[in-house]
């Protein structure tokens, strides 16, 4: 169990158990809408490269991506802002993820208020 009073953010319990997944687990993949600044993915990546995937401003892509990933057996986790984790990639999620019946976890970060000042678009 993670003593949680060591991390003073999230976004560091997040990427800290991404790494200890992906240190356990070679399948373990994350992908991420150009938004490693925002969540902290740059360690992940570090010591992981290749298991990380930037796939820049294009959400819907990247959850079609992590979907034939999952199909090939890899554990998928995608990052994006909180907005564009359920509104942008709705019809990806609905068709490739769940119709197709695979596995694909979805990190939605700086929701609501919180990312204001990173765009006006979320």
């Amino acid at each position: 169990m993670k003593d949680f009073k060591q991390y003073s953010a999230m976004r560091d319990v997040v990427i800290d158990t991404l790494i200890e997944l992906a240190s356990n687990n070679s399948n373990v993949i994350m992908l991420d809408a150009d938004l490693a600044g925002a969540i902290g993915s740059k360690s992940f990546r570090e010591k992981f490269p290749e298991c990380y995937f930037n796939c820049g401003i294009a959400e819907a892509n990247m959850v079609g991506v992590a979907a034939g990933l999952s199909a090939s057996g890899f554990v998928p986790f995608c990052h994006t802002f909180g907005c564009f984790a359920s509104r942008r990639v709705y019809d990806q999620l609905f068709l490739s993820v769940g119709y197709a019946n695979q596995v694909v976890h979805m990190i939605g970060s700086d929701p609501g208020i919180e990312a204001q000042a990173k765009g006006g678009t979320h």
